[in-house]
């Protein structure tokens, strides 16, 4: 199973590497006069680095990817987004799009052939993907709660206890505004601190 993974990692960045050494060029040099090819190309770019830095596991970009691009985490995701940077590949028409689309389509086809064949393999890299990621779960749970909690008991945050008081008591309600402020920062950073221990 060590080994499937490895071979589907390698197999991910050379195909990536590929269209990328493709794309790159031919996105600057060739695609100015036909904007459809300079669309698919720069989808077929950005996926292709997006998928790069996936497989590379590096942990600043990680979290950023599991937010805003999560598909990549599950193996049948993954083979679908393979399919359609394929699909771009070949959309493009020139014979060495060609040929990276469908190594691009070949690697989608083994990849959800092994999620198929070794239903491990998907459990193992759900459990890899999950255990990675739990501190920054639940440092993300702890702070709402906690501000949350902090807002509730401001004064200032209910707009009733502001209307009651008279014009001429302005600098009063200033004076409780700056006093609930800081109580407020000092809550936020007592929050702020008690996420880093996580």
């Amino acid at each position: 199973l060590p080994e499937l993974i490895w071979r589907i990692r390698v197999l991910n960045l050379a195909s990536c590497t590929l269209a990328l050494l493709l794309e790159i060029p031919s996105f600057i040099l060739g695609n100015l006069l036909n904007p459809a090819k300079m669309v698919l190309g720069g989808y077929l770019i950005f996926f292709s680095g997006l998928l790069c830095c996936f497989e590379m596991h590096t942990p600043v970009l990680s979290q950023m990817i599991k937010d805003n691009f999560g598909v990549l985490y599950n193996p049948i995701g993954r083979a679908i987004f393979l399919f359609l940077m394929g699909g771009l590949s070949i959309g493009q028409g020139g014979l060495l799009q060609w040929l990276v689309g469908l190594l691009l389509l070949g690697n989608g086809g083994y990849t959800g052939y092994v999620t198929m064949r070794y239903p491990e393999y998907r459990r193992l890299h759900e459990h890899d993907e999950s255990s990675s990621s739990q501190p920054s779960a639940r440092a993300s749970s702890v702070v709402p709660t906690q501000l949350a909690g902090s807002l509730r008991n401001i004064s200032w945050a209910t707009p009733s206890s502001l209307v009651t008081e008279d014009i001429g008591g302005s600098s009063n309600t200033m004076s409780t505004l700056q006093s609930e402020t800081q109580r407020l920062l000092v809550s936020a950073a007592t929050a702020a601190a008690e996420v880093g221990r996580l």
